[in-house]
């Protein structure tokens, strides 16, 4: 079956990068998996999925470089997130799994990021004491009335954004909310938070990584249908996993 699968995979791909990044895919997810229907890795007309496609049957793996800032290694899991088309699920969890790294003692909200795209009751995606957490990748009018509304009611309001649209986003900050609310991007607020509890040491920002990651797959693993969303830890970080 693997040889009949692996023989019809060439043709239905031009681009050779694309060729290669496809088939290293197939072979991520032929390590992590045992069993493996194969028939996953067709459409509905027997041809083999694009690569977008075939990314959903996977998790996101993170990369650990210690060279590199914090910061940039969640900027790198988000955009490896974004290209594989799940950038907003994978926002909403890692600023829950931070909060409740942060705060071991306090209850922190736990709903599919989906919800978010569907009217509710809730303040914010998230709440602690008397501040307001919006998580979203596409800031739009909707949060910043949201954030109006937080205002109202007395409360303290966080908006959390990529990097790539913090400068537009905090424009519209102060535009809709005249400097009352705070637009942080999403690698400062998780990596520095990070660094904290970690007191900027180097083994233990790897424990505190890891620790981060395993929250955030419980609390995926909990509320979403989708477990593609949660993420895999490097082989340079297994080792902290205990």
């Amino acid at each position: 079956m693997f040889e009949e699968f692996w023989s019809s995979v060439e043709p239905e791909i031009e681009d050779g990068e694309d060729f290669l990044k496809t088939a290293t895919l197939i072979l991520d997810v032929l390590k992590s998996k045992k069993d493996l229907d194969f028939n996953k890795f067709y459409d509905d007309a027997g041809e083999v999925k694009s690569y977008y496609e075939l990314c959903k049957l996977r998790k996101i793996p993170l990369a650990f470089d210690p060279k590199l800032s914090t910061w940039q290694i969640i900027h790198d899991l988000f955009e490896t997130s974004h290209s594989e088309g799940k950038a907003g699920y994978v926002a909403q969890h890692l600023v829950g799994a931070k909060l409740q790294l942060r705060f071991p003692n306090e209850k922190v909200s736990n709903e599919s990021a989906s919800t978010a795209d569907r009217p509710t009751n809730r303040s914010g995606d998230f709440a602690i004491g008397n501040t307001v957490f919006h998580v979203t990748v596409s800031p739009m009018e909707g949060v910043y009335k949201k954030c109006q509304d937080n205002i109202k009611e007395g409360l303290k309001v966080y908006l959390i954004v990529p990097d790539a649209k913090l400068a537009a986003a905090r424009q519209l900050g102060e535009q809709y909310c005249n400097g009352h609310i705070a637009v942080e991007s999403l690698e400062s607020f998780i990596s520095q938070n990070i660094e904290e509890i970690s007191v900027f040491a180097a083994e233990k920002l790897k424990h505190n990584l890891v620790s981060l990651v395993k929250i955030y797959n419980e609390r995926v693993n909990a509320v979403e249908v989708d477990k593609s969303l949660m993420i895999e830890l490097p082989s340079n970080l297994e080792k902290y996993n205990g």
